[in-house]
């Protein structure tokens, strides 16, 4: 796998940043950080994810997290069907300061789906035990165009993971078609006049006329 930038890998991947500065987050309540769509043939990379928790509001308060393994916060990347207590990927946040994600791990996404980053506060299981902070988060998702690891196969190859030979073809045929449509179609078509059969005796020296048998 090649290592360098190189203009045909460069050409045939996007970068979705995930950016959110200091927000004030209070119980329960979650932010929409980013989301993007992957389609058939198509992989996102996320590079990198890290949350912080720059400050707390309501200090002193013994707390309680509604998923215990989540933490205080928890930044997470969901599909459409997924819920807040399941993220595909994430990186919760304990206690002040940063938590990132492990960055020696590749987290690669390839299903077609439409995906969002969500931070929530996981704190508040009652009102006594709620925590008011301040986050911020940022991060990085590489979305891929092509299907080979290597890289080899461009974005311009894929047509919707489909190849590019069997889009070319179709094409073909389906223009073929259309301009023998398209030459059918005369304002005023010649009809080719074939003359009628000549009858002509059998053996027994009857011809046959319009169904019927005559002797001749």
């Amino acid at each position: 796998m090649s290592t360098f930038v190189t203009p045909n890998r460069y050409s045939q991947t996007i970068t979705i940043p995930v950016s959110l500065p200091q927000t004030e987050m209070r119980r329960g309540s979650t932010v929409l950080v980013a989301s993007f769509a992957l389609l058939a043939g198509q992989r996102a990379e996320v590079r990198s994810l890290n949350l912080s928790i720059l400050r707390l509001f309501t200090p002193g308060v013994i707390t309680s997290e509604i998923n215990k393994p989540f933490g205080l916060a928890i930044l997470g990347i969901y599909d459409d069907d997924q819920m807040l207590c399941s993220p595909i990927v994430g990186v919760h946040c304990h206690e002040l300061g940063t938590a990132s994600l492990n960055p020696w791990i590749r987290h690669t996404l390839t299903a077609p789906a439409a995906y969002r980053v969500v931070v929530t506060n996981n704190t508040g299981m009652t009102y006594d035990t709620a925590l008011d902070f301040a986050v911020a988060a940022t991060g990085c998702i590489k979305i891929r165009t092509n299907t080979d690891p290597a890289g080899s196969q461009s974005a311009s190859t894929l047509t919707f993971g489909v190849p590019a030979s069997v889009v070319n073809t179709l094409n073909v045929a389906t223009n073929a078609s259309a301009v023998s449509s398209t030459a059918s179609m005369d304002v005023n078509p010649v009809i080719p006049t074939v003359p009628p059969p000549v009858p002509t005796p059998d053996d027994t020296g009857r011809i046959r006329k319009h169904g019927t048998w005559t002797f001749l």
